[in-house]
């Protein structure tokens, strides 16, 4: 079981190293990347967009962590890559705790041209932690895009009440693990993971 794991980790790695660094698919312009604001405040940005070549930096956070840059619905975001779940999920302008106040989310009321409502937003999404740390809200779907890659119609979780401390303006997960570990792949039907989705295409 641990080779197993070893080998998907050093899989994903690799997965990670083509898409991310070696950019898959036409180069993209950095003139695709849009910020949205609130009145004065910032919601989303592209602080470390990919370039022109779709190279997508794989960044070291404060915590130790490591973050890449994702579009969800034309809005960029920077997310923590996580092995270890296969649930992505987003801050939400409806999270109005200290954590979540801290950090870009996406905003509740864009209307973006790519978001799907699940069950009118009533499926619970529920991830905790084993720092004690935890997230919740609602699935909905998005298209995710890293650099030339996009995951058109993905299930994500919208957060709307987190305890879950994030650094460097990260403003959600990308998790890169195992259908089995998904609470979304779980809870509704055609919700693929992530990377699961991407390796169907």
């Amino acid at each position: 079981m641990v080779l197993q794991w070893l080998q998907f980790r050093v899989a994903v790695l690799l997965l990670l190293y083509c898409v991310l660094c070696l950019g898959i698919g036409a180069p993209r312009s950095l003139a695709n990347i849009r910020t949205v604001q609130q009145g004065n405040k910032l919601i989303g940005t592209n602080y470390s967009s990919s370039n022109g070549f779709g190279i997508t930096p794989v960044t070291l956070a404060e915590d130790g962590s490591y973050y890449i840059v994702l579009e969800a619905g034309l809005i960029t975001f920077r997310a923590t890559i996580d092995t270890g779940s296969a649930d992505s999920w987003l801050m939400s302008t409806a999270c109005t705790t200290p954590t979540c106040m801290q950090v870009p989310r996406y905003p509740s009321q864009y209307d973006s041209p790519t978001f799907v409502s699940v069950n009118n937003n009533a499926s619970v999404f529920n991830i905790s932690y084993a720092d004690t740390t935890a997230a919740s809200g609602f699935i909905a779907r998005e298209a995710i895009q890293i650099s030339n890659v996009t995951a058109p119609n993905q299930a994500i979780g919208l957060v709307t009440n987190s305890n879950v401390t994030l650094v460097n303006d990260i403003s959600g997960v990308l998790g890169l693990g195992f259908p089995r570990l998904s609470e979304i792949y779980a809870s509704i039907s055609n919700a693929t993971p992530f990377f699961a989705t991407l390796a169907s295409q």
